[in-house]
């Protein structure tokens, strides 16, 4: 019976055996995988913690940046009412100035020096438009 029974510990441990070298051969497997991944997972920390860096030089940087795009927003919001106030202002000089050549007629002709009206509009309105100029921006002058 020992003869049998030393058989069947031969077998036994052969199977033993090739069931714990293919259980050694998966868990050098797993362990190649988790070096992989560790390398992998340090190379995003790595990544990471650079653009981080970036970021942070980049924020500093535009900190000098953020009051002169303040002010441009500011100039930039006030330019169409700028161009509402020079065209009012335009406006009235130039109905000013109509007014103004009225007047000179008026007096001239009381005073009998009447010039000729072309003479006296030409001297007078010298590189002067008839008319204001109306931007199409909003639509009111």
């Amino acid at each position: 019976m020992s003869n049998h029974s030393d058989g069947r510990e031969q077998a036994f441990s052969r199977e033993d055996r090739a069931q714990f070298t293919r259980l050694i051969s998966e868990v050098k497997v797993i362990n190649d995988n988790i070096a992989q991944i560790a390398v992998a997972l340090d190379q995003l920390t790595q990544a990471t913690l650079k653009l981080r860096d970036q970021a942070a030089a980049t924020e500093a940087q535009l900190a000098g940046f953020r009051p002169q795009f303040e002010a441009m927003k500011v100039h930039t919001d006030s330019f169409p009412h700028a161009l509402r106030e020079a065209r009012r202002f335009d406006v009235a000089n130039q109905k000013m100035i109509q007014d103004l050549l009225a007047r000179v007629r008026e007096i001239e002709l009381r005073m009998g020096i009447a010039a000729p009206a072309s003479e006296t509009d030409a001297g007078m309105k010298a590189g002067l438009r008839e008319e204001p100029v109306v931007s199409s921006t909003n639509g009111s002058a």
